[in-house]
């Protein structure tokens, strides 16, 4: 199988990033003690329907947040706060800007127009529900009336997603004593059904009933190359979601027992729940309340050139920002939901609480908290987007909700971050190289076995 070479990426990574080792910062051992779950702290939070706004260009630094609080997010709150060893230090700031549009496709919602009246909430015990009659686009744009939550999930959960994509992800993680352990994977995440991209079916024939699949190989470090996860979600929920792991040591694939969802990925902050930005799970597995519709600030129109300069990230306990010059902060309107595991999977399930932040425009989710099972704040995941420019579309760019996003997280109770971001802009459709875009290969079980022949 032909490997992409990225060593380049690793050197530039530790050069950025080696001055944080050298840093007049005070690096302790530290295991904080996080805040519990408190569903009224996201009161606080500005409602959508407030008129009030903050003006362009204003800056929001670790002096004046607080002026600004009921704009940020609880896991933006955490890091503004100085509570924690990652926090925003002195010289950090992020910049406010205009609104702007942020849809999808217009296949996408040409499809959702279409065929959302087909689509319906069915339940299926422990107050969790699937989706019946779901053929593409949003299965509902109206969410009002009973069960909106659950709605909004699964609008979330059929987000919009290329019918092929594939990008080199340079990435690293960063422990409590400023050690950098740098990475480079490739991935390539496959849309089998449902899917709105022009000159593709709607169900892929090859894709054996499976709806969504990652595949994530590692390139760099040397010791972990060619180790590859497969994560697949079938079209029917009931069969469950399937993880799949490579490993070079043995020259052969297995299949992961459903445990394995709370393990971390390639020993990263990332659990393979957390992929997609929490989405790689299914929904029927959880119980969804709707805490509110609010208003915060989230980077989703930065500069794709500028968004994997290791010279705009910002450094010591504010890694890894991106800093101003990638791009404004705009008010989004979102959706508040809180995710919690059906009482069967109460007791086996490394999350007590997820609470995402999904966009109300383009139903990505921007950022993340993550509740231990006590209950204990324990991670938060911020993501940025940018827009893509594309062929064969309608328009000249779009904006991919999932699989484009810098994005890192930051275990609070350990002092540990997993970044991770795409390498120039993704490929997607015919863009990506033909010999990548083979199903059996990149999407299947199956072609795990052909790794290292």
């Amino acid at each position: 199988m032909r490997v992409v070479k990225n060593g380049e990426f690793v050197t530039g990574l530790v050069i950025a990033f080696a001055l944080m080792i050298f840093a007049p910062v005070a690096v302790f051992a530290q295991q904080a003690a996080t805040e519990s779950f408190n569903r009224a702290a996201y009161n606080t939070l500005a409602d959508a329907t407030s008129t009030q706004t903050i003006p362009d260009g204003t800056r929001i630094t670790a002096q004046n947040w607080q002026q600004y609080q009921q704009y940020l997010s609880l896991a933006m709150r955490a890091f503004f706060s100085g509570k924690y060893f990652w926090h925003a230090e002195p010289d950090f700031y992020i910049e406010v800007g205009p609104t702007r549009p942020l849809a999808p496709p217009l296949e996408y919602r040409q499809d959702t127009e279409k065929y959302s009246q087909s689509a319906k909430l069915v339940p299926v015990g422990e107050g969790a529900y699937t989706v019946q009659g779901y053929v593409a686009g949003q299965p509902f744009p109206d969410v009002e009336g009973p069960n909106k939550a659950e709605k909004i999930l699964y609008n979330a959960y059929y987000q919009y997603a290329p019918a092929v994509l594939w990008n080199t992800w340079p990435g690293f993680q960063i422990d409590k004593y400023m050690d950098i352990n740098p990475a480079v994977s490739q991935i390539i995440y496959f849309n089998l059904a449902h899917n709105s991209d022009p000159g593709y079916p709607r169900a892929n024939p090859a894709g054996h009933g499976y709806f969504y699949s990652e595949w994530v190989q590692q390139l760099l470090p040397e010791q972990s190359k060619y180790q590859t996860a497969l994560i697949l979600l079938p079209d029917n929920p009931a069969r469950g979601q399937e993880l799949y792991v490579f490993l070079p040591s043995l020259r052969r694939s297995l299949r992961l027992s459903a445990s394995a969802r709370c393990a971390p990925i390639a020993g990263t902050d990332w659990a393979n729940d957390d992929s997609k930005d929490g989405m790689n799970r299914i929904p029927t597995e959880f119980n969804a309340d709707l805490i509110g519709e609010k208003k915060i600030l989230a980077l989703v129109h930065e500069n794709g050139k500028l968004r994997g300069d290791p010279a705009n990230f910002y450094t010591g306990h504010s890694a890894p920002f991106h800093k101003a010059v990638t791009g404004k902060w705009e008010l989004r309107d979102v959706w508040v939901i809180d995710e919690v595991p059906k009482p069967s999977m109460v007791n086996g399930y490394c999350y007590s609480h997820d609470v995402f932040y999904i966009d109300k425009e383009l139903y990505a989710v921007l950022q993340n908290e993550y509740y231990d099972r006590s209950g204990k704040l324990w991670k938060i995941q911020i993501s940025n987007r940018t827009q893509d420019p594309v062929r064969g579309f309608k328009e000249s760019s779009i904006t991919i909700p999932a699989g484009d996003e810098p994005v890192w997280i930051y275990d609070l109770q350990n002092s540990h971050l997993s970044y991770a971001y795409p390498r120039g802009f993704t490929k997607v459709d015919d863009e990506v190289p033909a010999q990548l875009r083979d199903i059996s290969v990149y999407a299947l079980p199956s072609g795990l076995t052909q790794i290292m022949r």
